[in-house]
Parts: structure tokens; C-alpha cells; sequence
């Protein structure tokens, strides 16, 4: 594996060098049939340096290809092991999540507080890869909570009979 990306290095650092100088990733133009009514023979040999042009610029091309679907894939392994290491955080963080019969109506409560509280689009909220912010909306989203049921007891308790201290007197 050192060797070729060795060897992918080299050729990308030539491929640059012929970009600067102005030799960069261009398809060949095909000889002209002018040319072939003129000279024949300087045809063919235009011909033959047109389809060795073509050729490498075919490998060029699919070499690149290649490169740049590997590159993906790596990106893409890397993304998905960033997104396992955070879920790891987030079990951690909201032990609610680390349940599995639990963590799903967990999620679609979070998202909804999103939403429908702070104003968040749900494409925004899952594509979220970041475990601090999803703490974030879980601690904003408990707090909420919290506070919705403080006002709950108040209310209930403006309601109630005035509590009689034991032991005093009445009028």
C-alpha cells in the first residue's frame, strides 16, 4: 500500500508539473482528412501519435477516476467512524440513548422539541454529526421541561387550602 500511494504521489506531482506547463489533461484532436489528402504518410504517422496520445489520456483519465472513487470511500469510512465514535459520546452523555427500546421515541421527542420549540428543520437537526450539540438540545429540551412543570405545581398549589401549622391556636 506505501509503494502505490508511493507511486499515485509521483504520477500526481508529474500531472501537476504538466499542468503548470501548460501540457495539462487535454483530449487529442484527431489528424484532419485535409491532412490525409495532402500527405498520406504524414497522416498515418499523425494518426499513430493521435491514438498514443489517446491511449494515455484514456489511462490519465481512469486513473483519476479511480483515485478519486478511492478517496471517497475513504472519506467515507472515516465519516462513519467519526459518526460511531459520537454515538459512543452520546450514549454516554443521555443514557437514554444507550437503551435500545427507549432510544428511539427518545430521539423522535428530541427532534420534535427541535422543531417545534427552537425552530430547527429536522434535516438540519439529523444531519447533525456532532454529539455536543445533540446534548445541547437534550439539556435545553429537559430544562424546558423542568420549567413547564414548575409552573404545573405553582398553579396547583395557588389552589390548595392554606396549610395549618400543628400545634396553633385557633380563633
Amino acid at each position: 500500500q506505501y509503494q502505490e500511494m508511493q507511486s499515485e504521489r509521483q504520477w500526481l506531482a508529474n500531472l501537476r508539473q504538466k499542468a503548470e506547463t501548460g501540457e495539462a489533461l487535454t483530449k487529442p484532436k484527431a489528424p484532419s482528412r485535409e491532412l490525409f489528402a495532402k500527405d498520406p504518410i504524414g497522416y498515418m504517422e499523425a494518426k499513430l501519435a493521435y491514438d498514443e496520445q489517446l491511449a494515455e489520456y484514456q489511462e490519465s483519465e481512469a486513473r483519476l477516476t479511480q483515485m478519486s472513487q478511492r478517496q471517497r470511500a475513504e472519506e467515507e469510512k472515516k465519516h462513519i467512524k467519526h459518526l460511531e465514535g459520537q454515538m459512543e459520546l452520546l450514549q454516554k452523555r443521555i443514557p437514554e440513548f444507550a437503551d435500545p427500546k427507549t432510544a428511539p421515541a427518545y430521539r423522535e421527542k428530541m427532534l420534535s422539541a427541535g422543531v417545534n420549540i427552537y425552530g430547527f428543520s429536522p434535516q438540519e437537526l439529523m444531519s447533525q454529526a456532532d454529539a455536543r450539540y445533540i446534548a445541547v438540545l437534550n439539556d435545553a429540551m429537559k430544562y424546558r421541561e423542568m420549567q413547564d412543570a414548575k409552573g404545573a405545581v405553582r398553579a396547583k398549589a395557588d389552589g390548595a387550602r392554606p396549610v395549618v401549622k400543628p400545634g396553633a391556636k385557633r380563633s
